[in-house]
């Protein structure tokens, strides 16, 4: 535990969702049912 590298990433002019390549996806139809 004593190894933990922690790294921050400035994403104020990052527009994506997530990270670079993610795609969303498709809504699941099992999910209505819940």
């Amino acid at each position: 535990f004593g190894d933990t590298l922690h790294t921050l990433v400035d994403r104020t002019r990052y527009k994506g969702k997530f990270l670079p390549g993610y795609a969303d996806v498709p809504e699941d139809p099992i999910s209505r049912l819940l």
